[in-house]
């Protein structure tokens, strides 16, 4: 969504990188952020995250930090994923984090 290019799509199969797609074996790659059809949008959503504590973070207060900004509000980002089209709808930039 931020000017990226776009994911080449082979069956279930997707490849992010150019790189990737050579030794994948796909010859060529297009940029669907420059094609019209394409266009990403953004909407803002409001969402509740529901997740192992004892695996992400454990409960100390050094590990929700990593787990906040090393991970929820990391620069790579974050894929929301849809279970019941089995496709990802786009990815997810976190603006703020309320911790109960």
């Amino acid at each position: 969504m931020t000017g990226k290019p776009g994911k080449l799509q082979c069956g279930s199969i997707t490849k992010k990188s150019a790189g990737a797609q050579r030794s994948a074996g796909l010859t060529g790659y297009f940029d669907f952020s420059q094609s019209e059809r394409y266009k990403m949008k953004k909407i803002l959503l409001k969402i509740e995250l529901t997740y192992n504590e004892k695996t992400m973070h454990e409960d100390d207060q050094e590990g929700l930090e990593w787990f906040i900004n090393g991970i929820l509000k990391s620069e790579d980002g974050l894929i929301l994923h849809s279970n019941y089209i089995g496709d990802e709808l786009g990815e997810v930039k976190v603006v703020d984090v309320l911790v109960n």
